[in-house]
């Protein structure tokens, strides 16, 4: 898959120098045993972020959900609706997908996968998973079916990749970074989930190790029907 390059935009603050009109000092100046000679070194600061990228916030639609995990070989999981300041994060956009009774009109329900990271975040946008909750903790599978390819995708600092279930069938697009869905769902709550790690590029790059499970739950109140023989539906 071809691998997009995002150019970063770095700003230059200038200053600005003035004449004196008089050849009387500034006040502030220090002289003879005032003077003061500064040996301190500028601080650096680095921070692991990508300034610039927007992501929305989570609502409170999912307060008291816990965070559920589907990945057994991640290190670690990170739900939207929990994280907080995380560098990469997983959206569902909208958290409640009501085209119809709703004062939106939505008619795409998108999963957008955000890097923040000062890093490349690597992921296979086939691997993907989609269950439905059943109550008491208990989720179940409804998608996807049969294999899964292997391509890897590296979404670099900045960019964003998205993946979106229409809510109705037609022609789609073709983008490096959307991949479009054939699922259809019942109204009930889902919970969108992929798993990626950072890459490390060379020695100089202390990226965070391990892979890290990325999920974003959904409300679906209006049902998805897409037309096909080949489509994945999810029953209530």
């Amino acid at each position: 898959m071809q691998r997009r390059t995002l150019l970063a935009t770095v700003g230059a603050v200038l200053g600005s120098a003035g004449c004196l009109s008089t050849d009387d000092p500034p006040a502030n100046t220090p002289s003879g045993d005032d003077t003061v000679t500064s040996t301190d070194e500028p601080t650096v600061t680095t921070d692991e972020r990508t300034p610039g990228v927007d992501v929305p916030d989570a609502t409170d639609v999912f307060d008291g959900f816990e965070c559920p995990s589907f990945d057994d070989a991640a290190d670690q999981s990170v739900c939207y609706h929990t994280a907080t300041d995380e560098a990469v994060v997983l959206t569902a956009e909208p958290e409640v997908f009501d085209p119809y009774g709703g004062d939106d009109n939505v008619e795409t329900l998108s999963f957008g996968l955000y890097n923040r990271s000062a890093w490349t975040f690597g992921v296979n946008p086939y691997d993907w998973s989609l269950h439905r909750f059943e109550g008491d903790g208990e989720w179940t599978k409804v998608a996807p079916n049969g294999p899964i390819r292997e391509p890897l995708y590296l979404l670099d600092p900045g960019e964003t990749y998205r993946w979106k279930i229409p809510s109705h069938s037609g022609p789609t697009p073709n983008d490096d970074n959307v991949k479009y869905l054939d699922v259809s769902l019942s109204p009930g709550v889902y919970a969108f989930s992929v798993t990626g790690s950072y890459q490390i590029v060379d020695d100089s790059t202390a990226a965070p190790e391990g892979r890290t499970e990325l999920v974003a739950l959904t409300r679906v109140e209006t049902a998805i029907p897409v037309d096909g023989s080949d489509q994945t539906t999810a029953q209530g």
